[in-house]
């Protein structure tokens, strides 16, 4: 199956700048995320643990990441125990679509309950 999503930890690869959080999450245990997505980027090592960048074949991009609630911030835990991820973007729905697609490309099983999975905030 052709990826229509590119997924990467290079923000050289994709330019994620001007994105923000846009009030959906997601609920996936981080080593889930690496299996499925690759190692992600380090971030800014202070309210990030960990985010992915992503891009669609019309060039719209998303990120998925961490925020506040990892050891980077918190000074407790294991980046392995963090199952909340934030979904950012330039528009919500557009956002959330990139990295639901990514995750399907991918492998995510499909049986998960979508409320289970996501949690809007």
């Amino acid at each position: 199956m052709r990826k229509e999503i590119e997924v990467s930890n290079d923000w050289t690869d994709i330019n994620v700048d001007g994105t923000s959080f846009q009030g959906n999450s997601i609920r996936l245990p981080y080593l889930t995320l690496v299996e499925l997505l690759g190692e992600p980027s380090d971030s800014d090592g202070y309210k990030v643990d960990a985010e992915w960048l992503f891009k669609d074949r019309t060039g719209a991009v998303a990120t998925l990441y961490n925020w506040k609630n990892g050891p980077n911030y918190t000074g407790q835990g294991r980046i392995e125990d963090i199952k909340q991820w934030n979904i950012g973007g330039h528009e919500s729905s557009q956002s959330l679509i990139i990295v639901m697609r990514a995750l399907v490309e991918r492998g995510i099983d499909k049986n998960i309950p979508l409320n289970e999975l996501l949690e809007n905030t």
